[in-house]
């Protein structure tokens, strides 16, 4: 019960992110693609690696350059640990 909360919790700020970014609202979408990946910080998950990769975008769009280098290292040394990098 509690694994599919914190999935369910981590889709929501996740698809949240992804509306946020769609209308250029940077700033508010990496905070909630952050958010969605702490809540799957522990499950070595696609969910966390999505994540992470977009709040890299959003943070990329925003001129963060180095914001946006430190999410994407992030995501290159966790995709190796997801479903996805096992198969």
């Amino acid at each position: 019960m509690a694994n599919k909360l914190l999935t369910t919790n981590a889709l929501l700020y996740f698809y949240q992110g992804k509306v946020y970014q769609e209308m250029e609202v940077h700033d508010i979408a990496a905070a909630r693609f952050l958010k969605a990946a702490a809540y799957m910080r522990e499950e070595a998950s696609d969910v966390y690696t999505a994540a992470r990769y977009h709040a890299g975008v959003s943070y990329y769009r925003q001129g963060l350059y180095e914001d946006a280098r430190e999410e994407f290292s992030e995501v290159a040394g966790a995709a190796a640990e997801t479903e996805m990098g096992r198969s």
